[in-house]
């Protein structure tokens, strides 16, 4: 779902249902299906800038990963200390967009989002009349915009954690408030942060909102083992009396 590596590029995929369309293998590219397209980055570049120098020569394509798995429907935001990208195949094509929003959900394509974030935006830099309240992909692209576009003077790593977890909370969805069409309900089943600078995961459950941290270290990067960390899923406090 979402990745860092140790040069501090950040990559995640988001949901693309019936906009994502990806092609079959060309042998005049570096063929990579959706599925690995995150691990294939984060594996390969060193930042933003050498992605988008090398993106020509990717072709995403629609093999499976299992018979029980099938082809994925995701678009990606890209990410590294100074700039961004969104990555979306489509029918017509597979594009690379630069991001000045930092911001990214799921449907509509981007570029929408991005039309629609310039009809809303104000200004006096404060949220408009009509700012969006609803759970949509699109509402939540806005909020997102909003209140990540206004100044945050802090620049200390703690405060940005924990200020960067209360914008996610202005676009999380609760457990019983958007419904399927098969009768389950969507929700957020966690929330991440991925400190670029320092090469911290930080990333919080539904059901335990503790935040819990992973440090890239030396010892993981010079071992080919792989690291699992189990994040608490019960809810823990701290007694004050």
């Amino acid at each position: 779902a979402d990745a860092m590596n140790e040069k501090g590029l950040c990559v995640a995929g988001l949901n693309f249902p019936g906009k994502a369309f990806y092609r079959q293998t060309d042998h005049t590219k570096t063929n990579v299906p959706a599925f690995d397209f995150i691990a294939y980055v984060a594996a390969k570049f060193s930042s933003v800038e050498d992605l988008t120098k090398e993106f020509e020569k990717i072709n995403i394509t629609d093999r499976a990963f299992s018979e029980k798995l099938p082809c994925p429907t995701l678009h990606w935001m890209v990410s590294d200390n100074t700039s961004s990208v969104v990555i979306e195949s489509s029918k017509t094509g597979i594009y690379l967009y630069k991001n000045p929003l930092d911001v990214m959900t799921n449907l509509p394509e981007f570029q929408e989002q991005l039309e629609n974030y310039k009809k809303m935006r104000s200004e006096e830099g404060s949220a408009p009349s009509d700012f969006p309240v609803m759970l949509s992909s699109s509402s939540r692209f806005l909020r997102m915009a909003h209140f990540l576009g206004n100044n945050f003077t802090k620049t200390d790593p703690d405060s940005i954690i924990s200020h960067v977890f209360h914008l996610l909370d202005t676009v999380a969805v609760p457990d019983a408030s958007v419904k399927m069409q098969n009768g389950n309900y969507h929700k957020t089943t966690y929330s991440m942060c991925l400190d670029t600078l320092n090469k911290r995961y930080f990333v919080r459950t539904y059901e335990n909102s503790r935040i819990s941290c992973v440090q890239l270290n030396e010892k993981m990067l010079s071992t080919t083992d792989l690291s699992i960390f189990t994040i608490p899923q019960t809810q823990d406090y701290l007694t004050l009396n």
